[in-house]
This record gives C-alpha cells, structure tokens and sequence, in this order.
C-alpha cells in the first residue's frame, strides 16, 4: 500500500499532539526528508490553532457532575423511603442490602458531614414513618412506640455499617490513585 500525502496529513496531528505511534512518527519523518511542501504544512501545524474555551468545558463538567449527584441523591432517597415502608412485612428483611447500600452512598453523594448523619436521618424518618403508620392504622399506642425503637434502630445500625464500609472504599479508592 502506497502511503499518500493525504495520509501523512492525518497523521500530522497526531505526531504533532505526541499520541502518535513511534512507527508513526518515523513515517512522517521520513516522509518531511522527501518532501519539503509537507515539511513546511509540518512546521505550521499548530500556528494557527483556536484557543479551547475552559470556562466552557468547566461548565459543562459542572452540569455533568451536578446531574450525577441528583441522580445519587434520588437513589439515595429512594433506598431509604422504600426500606423504610418495608418494615413490618417480609420485605424488610431486604433491608440488609438496602440501608447499608444508603450509608455507603450517603458517603460518596453527600458531604462528609450529612453522610455521617445519615443513620441518625434513618432512624428518625424510620422511627417517624411507624409512628404515624401505627396513628393512622389504630390510633395512639404506646406499645407500637416502644416496639418502633429496635427496628429504627437496626436500621441505623444497618446504616452505619454502609457508612463504614463507604469510608473504606473512599479511603482505598483515594490510596489506589496515588499508587497508580
């Protein structure tokens, strides 16, 4: 195959940007000693290149970012109301993948403080969520309160082992970056 000037062109930036193969480079050099029109379109590649707008990328990368954290915010919440309604039926035993799937992407959605904060968050909407379940189904009792603790606390606890098992996987995730 017959390498043609049109192929040395797209190859040009390439060689020029550095991403260009060392076979590559060594074609358009040999071809430059060939032919000096082309060492000449080699040498004013570049010269005439438009400045990138920044500001425009960095916008679109906050508009990038900003979607996955409402994405994650809505999972998030999701997670914790359908748990939360799962008590008091066999679902709730899903409850062992869901709240720490909450607390672990509590700590890679919210700051530190709130992720933190999320199995205190759990048991209050949990706590709050059978409270006002047991009100509308039979009215005030004290019972259905005291039994509301272990669940929302379970949960809680479910919760903060997502939230340890999230800080982990940030803390590996950020000791892997550096060694790579």
């Amino acid at each position: 195959m017959k390498v043609t000037s049109d192929v040395i062109r797209d190859l040009i930036p390439l060689v020029k940007d550095g991403v260009a193969s060392s076979d590559s480079v060594a074609l358009v050099d040999h071809y430059m000693k060939k032919d000096p029109a082309m060492r000449a379109e080699y040498d004013s590649y570049g010269k005439e290149l438009p400045e990138r707008d920044v500001s425009q990328d960095q916008r679109i990368l906050a508009a990038i970012k900003r979607g996955v954290v409402m994405t994650q915010l809505f999972v998030l919440l999701v997670g914790a109301i359908i748990g939360i309604a799962m008590t008091g039926s066999f679902g709730m035993f899903y409850n062992l993948i869901i709240m720490p799937f909450v607390g672990a992407l509590a700590v890679f959605s919210l700051k530190r403080g709130w992720s933190l904060a999320m199995p205190l968050i759990v048991f209050v909407a949990s706590y709050l969520y059978q409270f006002i379940n047991s009100v509308i189904r039979g009215g005030w009792d004290p019972i259905v309160w005291g039994t509301s603790l272990p669940y929302s606390g379970i949960y809680a606890l479910l919760t903060v082992m997502g939230v340890v098992i999230g800080l982990l996987l940030q803390y590996a995730f950020q000791k892997g970056s550096r060694l790579g």
